[in-house]
């Protein structure tokens, strides 16, 4: 399966997969559970890493 979303201002099309969603968000949860700074810095690092999977591999 596939999550379409679609950018109407820019007019592009992101072909995001369901698994690859998932993995995020349970990756996103586990460095969530630390509460320190570490966990924090990480949690940051993960959204980066996903926003760039975004721009550069997926979007049409």
């Amino acid at each position: 399966m596939f999550l379409f979303i679609i950018d109407l201002y820019i007019v592009k099309v992101y072909v995001i997969h369901i698994d690859l969603l998932k993995a995020f968000v349970k990756i996103y949860y586990y460095v969530g559970l630390s509460n320190n700074k570490y966990g924090q810095y990480l949690k940051s690092k993960t959204i980066e890493y996903f926003i760039n999977i975004l721009i550069d591999k997926i979007f049409i």
